[in-house]
């Protein structure tokens, strides 16, 4: 009985050190990403052709790289999907105003959803399916220092 005792409580060892090995390693990840000056938190409003749909939460990070914009789940930290940067046919900042009823249908999104006054980072790229477009929003309007970060990239891969 007492060897079953000290086995369980080994084996719940074992499982509680693997269990915060990955959730420290999950967390310097995160810390990673942060530190990084292109890691910016965003609100995911649709567009892509294969994500418009079915992502727990729409919160994310928007990771801009050399080669790659990415975005990732915020609570997870997994990518929910990334655009090649050479892909990238257009980047900008835009109001509701802006993104005409063209746009609107391109990225799926209605009208109403989008709130006036408010800017929204449009990423336009091309795909396998066509030109595609995804838009995006930031809480404390950090819209012009995304574009520039993906322009900048983009400049440098031409």
């Amino acid at each position: 009985m007492e060897t079953a005792i000290i086995i369980g409580v080994v084996i719940g060892g074992i499982i509680g050190l693997y269990k915060w090995d990955k959730e420290r390693e999950t967390k310097e990840k995160i810390e990673e990403e942060r530190n990084s000056s292109a890691y910016v938190k965003v609100e995911y409003l649709g567009g892509h052709p294969l994500k418009s749909e079915g992502i727990d939460g729409k919160l994310g990070a928007l990771s801009v790289e050399d080669n790659k914009v990415t975005y990732l789940h915020l609570l997870s930290n997994e990518e929910v999907f990334e655009i090649d940067i050479t892909d990238i046919t257009d980047c900008s900042v835009e109001t509701k105003e802006s993104l005409n009823a063209k746009r609107m249908a391109l990225v799926g999104l209605l009208a109403f959803a989008l709130k006036k006054g408010k800017k929204y980072v449009r990423i336009a790229f091309e795909h396998e399916l066509g030109e595609q477009e995804v838009v995006f929003h930031h809480e404390k309007d950090k819209h012009h220092e995304i574009v520039e970060q993906i322009n900048k990239h983009r400049m440098q891969n031409i």
